[in-house]
């Protein structure tokens, strides 16, 4: 496979103009392919680099590693794929950032915006000194405090979800930044304390929370100049603490303000966080996923899926009604865990028949339980005469 990618025109011409169209296409459909197929080996980690490595040097496209998060830029068709598998756990973590705007801006600023009604001194003076009772006043609580609350919260929530959106990438795709991360010495710097994956996942994060008409359009939600506003200060605060520095429309002190708060309550946290992610695209996790199969056979549990489970139960939350759903099942579980716990230590020698589980799914615990009442129903099967509805309706009426 190495051999014929090296074959094609795509890897020895850097301008793209000297390739047909039709010879190009059918190329792209090639490395498609061999992405789509060698990226999901988490067996075999290093199988897609070797087999890019020589197209991306000839190519020179580990530079487009770096710039992955523009999404502006012309690239070939191998980083888009990349950019296609990045961008997915970010879009895990921008959804809940979303709510999280929306759900904080409902709660503060409807308050601000209705008209305020003062309570008369005559009823303030009715009320006993022992209540402390002091009335709202305008300007009382500080927005910017609420605001910084909002962005701590939020940082708290991308560095907890960090590992396991790192975890869900393949492991091939980790190998290939790990790789890449070694071409790009002149971003050293900047990839000191992130790495070229968690830097790129970030900065991705950070440019689709500065974009509010792709947020429109993913989530399908309008959102308002103050939640663009937020969205924009979360980016600002998440590239702050990735040492990228400040950039405009976001005042210096607030950015500062979020950062200190958020060491002063988790000191040397994030930092801590960024390292486990980190683990995940280094050596010993490669060598982990060369042993997958010796593992599998063994019968372990895959510390990456356990991960992915672990996100996809967070994304449950923090949807619509998710908690509730998930008290549900938990509450199914806890119903039928006698029955369960039968059946998981039946002998081996049982029968398959006695294999078969019935839950119960009532909310309550009777297993025969009695069907809902239905007055209508049960006063129609009282004694031998139906129910007159008819009749009835006019004895109400004449008892008016």
């Amino acid at each position: 496979m190495t051999a014929k990618v090296e074959k094609e025109d795509f890897c020895r011409v850097t301008d793209v103009g000297a390739v047909s169209p039709v010879r190009s296409g059918k190329g792209d459909s090639f490395m498609e392919a061999v992405f789509g197929v060698l990226s999901s080996l988490n067996n075999v980690p290093k199988a897609l680099t070797l087999a890019l490595e020589t197209y991306l040097h000839k190519g020179r496209v580990w530079g487009h590693l770096y710039s992955l998060p523009d999404s502006t830029r012309s690239v070939p068709v191998v980083v888009s794929c990349v950019r296609a598998v990045v961008i997915q756990p970010v879009h895990g973590l921008l959804g809940p950032l979303v709510n999280m705007v929306l759900t904080w801006q409902a709660s503060e600023e409807p308050c601000s915006s209705l008209p305020r009604r003062d309570v008369p001194d005559s009823v303030l003076s009715k009320v006993p000194k022992e209540w402390s009772y002091a009335p709202a006043t305008p300007g009382r609580r500080e927005p910017i405090d609420s605001v910084v609350n909002l962005a701590v919260q939020a940082l708290s929530f991308i560095y907890t979800n960090l590992p396991l959106a790192v975890a869900s990438i393949p492991l091939p795709v980790r190998f290939l930044f790990h790789t890449a991360e070694k071409h790009l010495s002149q971003h050293a710097r900047q990839l000191r304390s992130t790495g070229l994956l968690i830097w790129s996942l970030l900065s991705c994060l950070c440019q689709l929370l500065e974009e509010p008409n792709s947020l429109e359009l993913l989530w399908s939600l309008p959102l308002d100049q103050g939640a663009k506003e937020n969205l924009s200060l979360l980016s600002e605060c998440l590239q702050g603490s990735m040492g990228q520095g400040q950039q405009k429309g976001v005042p210096k002190p607030t950015v500062h303000k979020v950062l200190q708060v958020l060491e002063e309550n988790r000191p040397k946290w994030s930092s801590m966080q960024l390292l486990k992610a980190r683990k995940l695209c280094s050596e010993s996790a490669f060598e982990q996923g060369e042993s997958g199969v010796a593992q599998e056979r063994d019968g372990s549990v895959d510390e990456a899926t356990e991960r992915k489970k672990a996100l996809a139960l967070l994304e449950i939350c923090h949807k619509p009604g998710g908690a509730e759903y998930l008290r549900q099942i938990y509450h199914i579980i806890r119903v039928n865990e006698a029955l369960l716990r039968s059946k998981l230590c039946v002998s081996s020698d049982a029968t398959d028949d006695s294999q078969v589980v019935t839950f119960n799914l009532e909310p309550d615990s009777p297993v025969h339980a009695s069907p809902r009442f239905n007055p209508l129903h049960q006063f129609k099967h009282i004694g031998s005469n139906g129910f007159d509805q008819v009749g009835d309706a006019g004895w109400c009426g004449s008892g008016r």
